[in-house]
């Protein structure tokens, strides 16, 4: 059959042919049939020419010339039995000098092109079910039925005396008996209750549209608040990039707005609805210190799924994306000076026994004067300067300034000129707060005096505990005694009788803080074969623990050192990292005392809080801007993430339980001065493997709800058409 070929609605098949070629062949098959038809078989053009002369003409023997024999004419093809239009333009095309204008006609009538698709809208809105078997709650529509079929009619019945109803007939006297049920609005009622409650229970819902995601990925580092003209900064520029984003998408979205940061902050999650967008909008921070927003990225092509969008709205590109991320950059370079760092230590030599450091740092094109002021800041505020220094500042060559200040129980504020970004113009200096640790030796002299041990603490900065419930770092051989929470203690083990010494080099755990700087290349070991307890800190060759510690198996547990060394033979005391060593232990002992683990942090960074008790009570950080931060305790251990910089304090503790957030970070101060202002400059990562949303799939709207109402408004409509009827009957 003819690719061309389609089926005749009267169930024959027939082809489609040129129109001339379909000419020809009804001609040659009416020749066939009758002479009389062959005869009339001439030219159609011959025939024109005789009717245009008048039927002068004659034929060959001069007789008159016989009435040509009226063709049949075959019906028009069906518009589905068409060629393809290329197929058909070509055929045309190739036969366009032999036909005649009529068989044109003819062809153009007779088969036609396709016709015109109709317009492709969205589909519209369906009804389903979740439930169908709760279609069989319309038994309930029998039932009402039944009850009006089978109900007792009783007619009014009017006689003269009560005597005379004793030979009526009742319809009473047999039963329920079928009858037409009584057209009413009761009736009505009833029934589309019966029907609304049975489609609730089928599960009637309304086919949700699938909403496309769209995840908008927020920087929150401090750099975002660059001024780029008076009154405008790159955040207020990209809050306003991001609301017209969201116009143009319109409603048909599911919005999740994700916040870099160290962990990931979602500021909100799948919503539909604008509203929630300006709320999540005006919560976006940006006072982060430099972080890496791969994370945020990558969660965000997770909760985009294959159908998503994500777009990451920052003042500067980062060195790489993931692919499928659309990065708004909205930053320019600009100069910039940041305090780097404020430290208040005390210093003997100082004439007021306290100094004042500060680092400063310019990045720009051209060197920068600047003018530098302290001030005290009291509970009113910031007082008058107190001091004030005018440095000349080059670019990226770091300043530092030593100043002797007085001693003050307030803390201190460092600040610069205004300049692009202000977030990073000031810094704030606590009071020192020193920490000492007080130790306590628990071994035999003749073992402490071998290793000179309480020499080399009391070098470290360590002194003695007047009591012994109150010491911090104790010394022990053999067994730790009971030790208070969050204390340290090195265990000595003797070896009196050692089998060797062991040569350096030594295998040491330099990504441990106690190690730092600590080799022991230029002593031989005397040891034993003797198990250290804990993993092993510095080992010799054959696997011979010589330093080793116990882990910690939850927070607050004692810190514990194990050392092996032989009193009678030269050791590890004899080595020029002895000291070093000693004063890594008083430092880790330092760092877990009770109270604040650091009085300086950056924003974003976890802030610790040791306690040695247990701690009971929710507490509460208080910082500036009125900002209150409530931490969960767990044990004897708080925490908290701040994000604002400034002074924060413990609510109910001691004044100098306090600390200071600093903004700065000279990576992202430094960045200010040449970001990458286009997404093109940053390099594609690898792909990720996005996986399919499942929330993104078309769902469902439930209608029990409206159904619910509507059954119970029939039903409030029965009872009053019931009692409206009710009255009528009782009037006289």
């Amino acid at each position: 059959m003819h690719p061309a070929a389609a089926q005749h609605p009267g169930g024959r098949v027939r082809s489609v042919v040129p129109a001339r070629a379909g000419a020809r062949d009804r001609a040659a098959r009416a020749r066939r049939r009758t002479p009389r038809a062959a005869a009339a078989s001439r030219s159609v053009g011959a025939g024109a020419r005789e009717r245009g002369s008048g039927g002068a003409a004659r034929s060959g023997d001069g007789s008159a010339p016989r009435a040509p024999a009226r063709q049949r004419r075959l019906p028009p093809l069906p518009r589905t039995s068409r060629a393809p239009p290329r197929e058909l333009g070509a055929r045309r095309a190739r036969g366009r000098g032999d036909l005649l204008s009529r068989d044109r006609s003819r062809a153009r009538r007779h088969v036609r092109g396709p016709a015109a698709a109709p317009p492709c809208n969205r589909a519209p809105a369906m009804l389903t079910l979740t439930a169908p078997l709760g279609l069989l709650a319309l038994g309930a529509v029998l039932g009402v039925l039944a009850l009006h079929l089978l109900r007792v009619h009783r007619r009014r019945r009017t006689a003269a005396a009560l005597w005379l109803f004793d030979t009526a007939r009742r319809s009473a006297e047999g039963g329920r008996q079928p009858r037409p049920p009584v057209r009413s609005l009761s009736l009505l009622f009833e029934l589309l209750a019966a029907t609304l409650g049975a489609l609730g229970v089928a599960g009637l819902a309304l086919d949700r549209p699938a909403a496309r995601p769209l995840v908008l990925v927020l920087d929150r580092s401090y750099s975002m608040q660059a001024v780029l003209s008076p009154g405008e900064s790159v955040l207020d520029r990209a809050r306003a990039a991001a609301r017209a984003l969201l116009a143009e998408q319109g409603r048909g979205v599911r919005l999740t707005v994700i916040g870099t940061g160290d962990p990931p902050e979602v500021l909100l999650s799948a919503e539909r609805a604008t509203g929630a967008v300006d709320t999540a909008l005006e919560r976006w921070r940006a006072a982060l210190a430099y972080h890496d927003p791969q994370p945020a990225l990558e969660l965000a092509l997770s909760v985009a799924g294959t159908q998503g969008r994500v777009v990451f709205f920052t003042d500067r590109a980062p060195d790489s994306t993931p692919a499928g991320v659309e990065l708004r950059t909205l930053g320019r370079p600009l100069d910039n000076t940041a305090v780097l760092a404020a430290f208040r230590t005390e210093d003997p030599d100082a004439p007021s026994g306290e100094r004042l450091l500060v680092t400063l740092e310019h990045w720009g094109a051209e060197p920068r004067t600047v003018r530098c002021a302290v001030r005290a800041l009291a509970a009113n505020g910031p007082s008058e300067p107190l001091l004030v220094r005018e440095l000349s500042l080059r670019p990226g060559e770091p300043a530092e300034l030593s100043l002797p200040m007085p001693r003050m129980p307030v803390p201190l504020e460092v600040a610069l000129d205004p300049d692009a970004l202000p977030f990073d113009d000031r810094a704030i200096a606590p009071p020192p707060v020193p920490r000492v640790v007080r130790y306590r030796i628990a071994a035999p002299v003749t073992l402490t005096a071998a290793l000179a041990i309480d020499r080399a603490l009391e070098a470290a900065g360590a002194r003695p505990a007047t009591e012994q419930s109150g010491a911090d770092l104790v010394v022990a051989a053999g067994a730790a005694p009971p030790l208070a929470p969050w204390s340290t203690a090195i265990v000595l083990h003797a070896v009196h009788t050692p089998e060797g010494r062991v040569l350096p080099p030594y295998l040491a755990a330099s990504d441990e803080p106690v190690m730092r700087g600590v080799r022991f290349d230029d002593v031989a070991w005397p040891v034993a074969a003797l198990a250290l307890p804990g993993a092993a800190l510095l080992e010799a060759e054959g696997g011979i623990a010589l330093i080793s510690a116990e882990p910690e198996r939850r927070p607050g547990d004692p810190w514990r050192l194990h050392l092996q060394f032989a009193p009678r033979y030269e050791g590890p005391e004899g080595s020029r990292d002895w000291p070093v060593w000693i004063a890594n232990v008083c430092e880790g002992a330092a760092e877990r005392l009770p109270g604040f683990a650091r009085e300086h942090v950056r924003t974003g960074e976890l802030v610790l809080w040791r306690s040695r008790e247990p701690i009971e009570r929710p507490l509460t950080l208080l910082g500036p801007e009125g900002e209150r931060l409530e931490a969960q305790p767990q044990g004897r251990l708080a925490s908290w993430r701040p994000t604002l910089p400034g002074l924060y304090r413990l609510a109910g503790g001691d004044d100098r339980a306090q600390i200071v957030v600093q903004p700065t970070d000279p990576r992202e101060s430094g960045s200010l001065a040449s970001p990458a202002t286009t997404a093109a400059t940053s390099r594609q990562k690898r792909p990720l493997q996005r996986q399919a949303d499942a929330s993104a799939e078309p769902g469902v709207e439930p209608l029990w709800p409206w159904l619910a109402l509507g059954a119970l408004l029939l039903v409030w409509g029965d009872w009053f058409v019931l009692e409206r009827n009710a009255r009528r009957g009782a009037q006289p």
